[in-house]
This record gives C-alpha cells, structure tokens and sequence, in this order.
C-alpha cells in the first residue's frame, strides 16, 4: 500500500512541476506581446512626432523664404534700427561675406551664411569687453524684462488634470497631437 502512495504521490509532483512551468511559459509569452505592444506605440508616437516636427520646420522654412524674398528692403531698414550693422558694415568687418553672398541661391542660407561669418570675425578680433574703443561698433541694449514661463509639460499636465483630451490639450497648446502624448508619456513615467 505503501508504494502505491509514493507512486501516486510521485505522480502528483511531475504534474505539478508540468503546470508549474505551462504557466511560466504562458507569463513570458504575454510579457513579450506586452513589451512589443509597447515598443510599436512608443514607435508610432515617434513617427507622428517626427512628422509634425517636419512639417513644422517645412512651413518655418517656406515663411522664412517668402519674407526674404518680399521684403528685402523693409528687412535691411528694420535691422539696422535694431542695432545691427547694415550691408556697408558688414563689408567692414568682414569682406568675405560680400562675396560669399553671390554663392548662395536661397535668401536664407545667405542669412544664415552672413550671421556665421560675423559671429567667427567677432571671434577672431577677440576685443576686450573693458577697454572697447569708441569707433568700434556695439550694439544697443534694449531693456531687458524677464519673463517666466511654465514648461510645456507642466501645461499640459494642468489642462489634462482640468480634464482635457489629448486633442483638445494639443490645440490650446499649438502642438502636435503625437508630441503631447509623447510628453504627457515620458514625463509622467520620469
């Protein structure tokens, strides 16, 4: 009788070991789908993010050109009220760039071209701040007011808390969808 019982007993240990490792199994497997699951969200919200970012930058650059080409006049009359030096300026501090401009064919790289080539001869003439001479040109300081902002994040979690949607947080935002789940997503977890 008393092997009867071990071999039962016996019996009873290997189906529990069978089931024990049937659902160790199935634990892992729902743990990857979960994981994959996740990593094509995370993925998805990338792309759109990624999307409205270029299409963002697209309209920046289309605007930036059209005001370059309109209103080149206006543009070389407001920066020297600024306190930017103006096209026969920019000759004396640098030569080069008068040439550099012919090169370019879009205005804004020629921008982008001319403020580089200024910042870099600032840099070569390294001028003291202390002892400045007074034919040196400085540019005006306007005054300065500080303003404070709140982090994007932080505005969207208040209207999220106020109880708005994903869609409705990203319009009062200007933002796009994708990029508010994204930092509603990644913030919430940090």
């Amino acid at each position: 009788m008393a092997a009867l019982w071990i071999t039962f007993n016996f019996l009873l240990i290997i189906l529990a070991f069978y089931l024990i490792l049937q659902l160790y199994q199935r634990i892992r497997l729902l743990q990857q789908t979960n994981s994959k699951q996740l990593t094509q969200e995370i993925e998805d919200i990338f792309a759109a993010y990624l999307e409205d970012a270029r299409a963002e930058n697209d309209r920046l650059i289309s605007t930036l050109n059209e005001s370059l080409k309109t209103e080149p006049s206006s543009r070389q009359k407001s920066t020297t009220k600024r306190g930017r030096p103006s096209r026969a300026k920019k000759t004396d501090i640098n030569p080069q760039v008068e040439e550099q401009d012919h090169d370019q064919s879009t205005p804004f790289s020629q921008v982008l071209k001319n403020e580089s080539a200024l910042q870099e001869s600032a840099v070569e003439k390294k001028v003291p701040t202390a002892g400045r001479e007074k034919n040196e040109w400085m540019p005006p300081v306007d005054e300065v007011s500080d303003k404070v902002e709140e982090s994007l994040y932080l505005q969207a979690l208040k209207l999220k808390n106020r109880g708005n949607t994903i869609t409705e947080i990203a319009k009062e935002l200007n933002r796009g969808r994708g990029e508010v789940e994204l930092l509603l997503k990644f913030q919430g977890k940090g």
